[in-house]
């Protein structure tokens, strides 16, 4: 059952983040044609010199120049776009790049939250399962206990019919016959009742210790499930 589970929420997880995927298609398609447009208006701004003026105001970065971590790059980058085409033209590919990754982030950050849902309500199975398994254990040995307790007291029940029995007959001084066995007084009746007690007890103490050692190797395999 928890196989079949875990199975289930991988392909629920997989078709989660192909749906984010197809939502976020329309937004790459116009990102594309967004970026092509941009390419061409750079292309026929380096035509004319206030075009070239412009394109190189684009391609610097004024906060990296101001409060970026590398302002010796940021100022490097800023001199080649105003002293050259390349230097332009390597300005317009990282502010291209940029609108990429901002895009590309937003899709991932819906990729992740889709996905997490979908692991949040495996885990909740596998609780859910993981209690009706115990639930159903318990009263598999429930019902094993109350037979065995049944089959104790009807034990029991005979023992004390037949002491009973025997109490009336000796009472009433019924004789032994010839050749028949003498029936076992009292006292030894109640040993070998003792003793089918002493057996049973043993046999329950045994089939208690086996269940308390199953339960503990469930909690250490839960232990260790939620470590890894």
């Amino acid at each position: 059952a928890r196989a079949a589970i875990k199975s289930a929420a991988k392909s629920e997880a997989m078709r989660a983040r192909d749906h984010v995927r197809s939502e976020f298609r329309p937004a790459w398609e116009s990102r594309y044609h967004e970026h092509q447009a941009e390419t061409r208006s750079f292309e026929q701004r380096e035509q004319q010199l206030l075009g070239r003026v412009g394109n190189a105001l684009r391609a610097i970065d004024f906060g990296a120049m101001l409060a970026g971590k590398d302002r010796r790059k940021a100022m490097l980058d800023a001199y080649n776009a105003l002293s050259s085409s390349g230097g332009r033209l390597e300005g317009f590919k990282r502010s291209q790049a940029t609108k990429d990754r901002v895009l590309e982030r937003r899709q991932r950050a819906e990729e992740e939250r889709a996905v997490a849902a979908v692991r949040s309500a495996e885990a909740k199975r596998l609780v859910e399962q993981r209690a009706l398994f115990k639930a159903e254990r318990a009263s598999i040995v429930f019902k094993h206990d109350m037979e065995r307790a049944g089959n104790r007291t009807q034990w029991r029940s005979r023992s004390d019919e037949r002491r009973a029995a025997f109490e009336k007959n000796r009472l009433h001084g019924k004789a032994t016959e010839p050749g028949q066995e003498q029936p076992p007084s009292g006292r030894q009746t109640a040993r070998k009742d003792e003793h089918f007690d002493r057996l049973l007890d043993s046999l329950q103490q045994r089939e208690q210790a086996a269940r308390d050692r199953a339960r503990e190797q469930d909690n250490d395999r839960g232990r260790g499930e939620r470590d890894r």
